[in-house]
């Protein structure tokens, strides 16, 4: 039984290590989308706040809130598929 709860806490710890990877990737991709200016001014500004709810998302897993996060980025990173594929570069 001891072997199960010591497998079970490393795979929530991944979890939210996963999460705050996660956060810090979205805040990454937001600056880049911001200095760049080549995609849409809400993907940078959506970036930024689905990296600080990501981020926050893993003290709040104590008051059981930790997957508001991951629904943020999913919504947030479809729009940003979307936008991508709507894309269209300029000829070179």
């Amino acid at each position: 039984m001891e072997t199960s709860f010591a497998i079970n806490n490393i795979r929530i710890f991944g979890y939210f290590l996963s999460l705050s990877l996660l956060g810090a990737h979205a805040i990454g991709l937001a600056v880049a989308a911001r200095q760049d200016k080549i995609m849409r001014r809400w993907v940078g500004w959506g970036g930024v706040f689905t990296g600080v709810v990501l981020l926050a998302s893993v003290p709040a897993a104590g008051i059981g809130q930790q997957d508001w996060g991951t629904l943020v980025w999913l919504v947030w990173w479809v729009g940003v598929a979307v936008c991508l594929l709507r894309h269209r570069p300029d000829a070179a």
